[in-house]
C-alpha cells in the first residue's frame, strides 16, 4: 500500500521505483472502501443498535426492524416510491433521522463503529475475483483507493483482508464528493496516467459516480437495488457483476494501443453482467 495521504493532495512520486519499471501505468483505477472493497452487513447492524438507543423507546424497534428489512434486501418495500439511500450507511442514518435521532448520536455510533471495524470485531467480505482482478489489471493501471472513512479504521482493514499489496495509495477522510477531482488530478500527475483512462468504482451514486461522471471518466457503480439514478459507464448489483466489464475496459481502453473497440462512455448504454431489471433515469447528469 503507497500509504494514507491527506485530503489537499498525494504525495510524490518515488523515483526509480522497480515496480513501476515493470508496470506499464497508462490508466488509474480509484475504488470506494466501504460496499466496494468489503461487504458484510454486520458492521451496520451494529451502527443501528447503537443509534437505536437513543431513539424514543416506542421508536426503537420499529427502526432496528425497518433497517434490517433494508439490509435484508426489501430496500423497495422499505423505502416506498422515495428514491433508496445511495449505501447501507446512509438507510441506517436517514431512518434514524426520521425518527428523532440527532448528528451528534449518529456520528457517535458511527465513529464507534469504526473503530470496532478496525479492530476486527465483524465479519467482512472481499468480493470474489477481486484480489485477481487488481493484481492483473496493475500492469497497466495505477490502483488508489478514496473514502470518506477515517484513517483509523481503513489502514487496519487493508491489511486485515490482505489487500495492502495491490494499492498504490490510500485517500482516507477524502471529502468525497467535492474533493474527489483535486485527488485524482494529484494522482494522475504522480503516475503520469491519461486523464483519458481514468476510472471511478463504488456503491455511492453521489460520491463516486455522479463526479466522475461530470469529470468525463469512466465509472462503474454496484446498486444492490437496481436504482440506476444517472449516467455511469458499467452497472451492477455486485462488484461481481461488474468485474468482467472492468476486464474489458482495462483490455479495450487502457491495454490496448489503438482507439477502443468498445463504447464505455458515460452517456452510453450502461453494461451489464448477469443484472437484469435495473431501473435508470434517462437524461440525469
Amino acid at each position: 500500500m503507497g500509504g494514507t495521504i491527506a485530503p489537499d493532495g498525494p504525495r510524490p512520486a518515488p523515483q526509480g521505483s522497480r515496480a513501476h519499471a515493470e508496470r506499464r501505468l497508462r490508466g488509474l483505477l480509484v475504488l470506494d472502501f466501504d460496499g466496494t472493497l468489503w461487504r458484510g452487513n454486520q458492521p451496520l447492524e451494529h451502527y443501528a443498535a447503537i443509534a437505536a438507543r437513543g431513539l424514543a423507546p416506542a421508536e426503537r424497534a420499529p427502526y432496528l426492524a425497518q433497517v434490517q428489512a433494508f439490509l435484508d434486501g426489501l430496500r423497495w418495500e422499505v423505502v416506498g416510491t422515495a428514491a433508496p439511500p445511495d449505501d447501507g450507511w446512509t438507510a441506517v442514518a436517514r431512518f434514524a433521522e426520521a425518527r428523532g435521532a440527532t448528528p451528534d448520536l449518529l456520528r457517535a455510533a458511527f465513529l464507534e463503529t469504526r473503530e470496532r471495524i478496525a479492530a476486527g470485531a465483524f465479519r467482512l467480505e472481499v468480493p470474489a475475483g477481486l484480489p485477481e482482478f487488481l493484481a492483473w489489471s496493475r500492469r497497466w493501471c495505477a490502483i488508489a483507493l478514496a473514502t470518506n472513512s477515517p484513517a483509523s479504521s481503513v489502514g487496519p482493514v487493508i491489511e486485515q483482508l490482505g489487500l495492502g499489496h495491490l494499492l498504490d495509495d490510500v485517500a482516507t477522510g477524502a471529502a468525497k464528493p467535492g474533493a474527489l477531482v483535486g485527488l485524482v488530478e494529484g494522482w494522475l500527475g504522480r503516475f503520469e496516467a491519461s486523464r483519458e483512462r481514468v476510472m471511478s468504482v463504488g456503491d455511492h451514486y453521489q460520491n463516486d459516480i455522479e463526479p466522475a461522471a461530470r469529470a468525463g471518466w469512466f465509472t462503474a457503480y454496484i446498486t444492490p437495488w437496481r436504482w440506476v439514478p444517472g449516467p455511469c459507464s458499467i452497472v451492477g448489483t455486485t462488484l461481481e457483476e461488474v468485474l468482467p466489464g472492468l476486464r474489458e475496459w482495462v483490455a479495450a481502453v487502457v491495454a490496448a494501443d489503438g482507439p477502443p473497440a468498445v463504447d464505455f462512455r458515460a452517456g452510453a448504454r450502461p453494461r451489464r453482467g448477469a443484472t437484469a431489471g435495473l431501473i435508470q433515469r434517462t437524461g440525469a447528469t
